[in-house]
């Protein structure tokens, strides 16, 4: 799943249905939520909101669409309540919510109708290089560091984010990669892969290998090569871009060793287990 700017009431169509007797319902995620209601008097909370967004993977806020608890005890959305003095609302995100998020997100407000209601969707960019804070008011925090998750919305201690930012690479990686990659998406690996027998040498495969992207986590992804498969946390993306051709490349942290049978799981080792007495012979 990737972010989608619901700026239309097709795009909205597409991927939000409501809960009703045959249908359960488009549960939030971690790329939406829903509001029923705009609070001009609670600018700190939604806030909070918008910064968890852009703090995570961006997403959306869908003000206008009422939500209930399904039988699997999830938030869905269902059904619709026209915003009022939407232009108002609009306004005062910009001017009144923003300002308390530093370093300031992208957001784009949209405003449009479904149905004949009046829809407002707020839509968030990830902060690709930065941890934004929500400013609070009370004398004990002064700064709160929210994030987005299945579960909605949660907390960053300042460890936490102070280690985010050591790495802040790791995070350009992952989102450059749930923005561009897709289940299927064939990916050309520029790591090297070695293949090792039981007992001998191991053998350099290729240093550019294509692999096939089968399914994506929260933690990571899976990459099949030939008939095996490998677990790959975003923490080992080193490098991820496009080349001239709209292709996939991506470069690991770590080396992919696989066995010489053909068959099992592909390993990630580090540069350390590969000492400089090993013996590799290219294929």
């Amino acid at each position: 799943m990737k972010k989608i700017r619901f700026n239309n009431s097709s795009i909205f169509s597409q991927h939000i249905r409501f809960h009703t007797t045959e249908n359960d319902g488009t549960p939030e995620s971690i790329y939406w939520d829903y509001k029923a209601r705009y609070s001009f008097e609670n600018k700190e909370e939604f806030a909070k909101d918008i910064c968890a967004f852009a703090n995570t993977f961006g997403g959306s806020i869908l003000i206008g669409v009422l939500e209930n608890k399904n039988v699997a005890n999830l938030k869905v959305a269902s059904g619709l309540l026209s915003v009022q003095d939407a232009e108002r609302i609009k306004s005062d995100i910009y001017n009144g919510v923003l300002p308390l998020i530093a370093p300031s997100p992208s957001v784009f407000v949209d405003v449009f109708s479904i149905e004949a209601q009046t829809i407002i969707s707020v839509n968030i960019d990830p902060l690709v290089n930065s941890i934004a804070c929500v400013k609070k008011i009370d004398r004990v925090h002064f700064f709160c560091y929210p994030y987005r998750s299945d579960f909605g919305k949660q907390y960053y201690t300042p460890l936490e984010v102070e280690k985010i930012m050591s790495s802040s690479s790791y995070r350009a990686a992952e989102i450059f990669f749930r923005e561009n990659v897709n289940e299927q998406t064939d990916i050309l690996l520029i790591s090297p892969v070695f293949q090792k027998p039981q007992n001998g040498n191991m053998f350099l495969i290729n240093l550019e290998a294509v692999f096939h992207m089968e399914h994506l986590y929260d933690w990571g992804f899976d990459l099949k090569y030939r008939n095996m498969r490998c677990n790959v946390p975003f923490s080992a993306i080193k490098r991820i871009w496009k080349n001239l051709s709209e292709k996939i490349e991506l470069e690991l942290e770590l080396f992919i060793v696989v066995s010489i049978e053909g068959y099992g799981t592909i390993k990630l080792i580090s540069s350390t287990v590969i000492s400089e007495n090993s013996k590799f012979i290219i294929n």
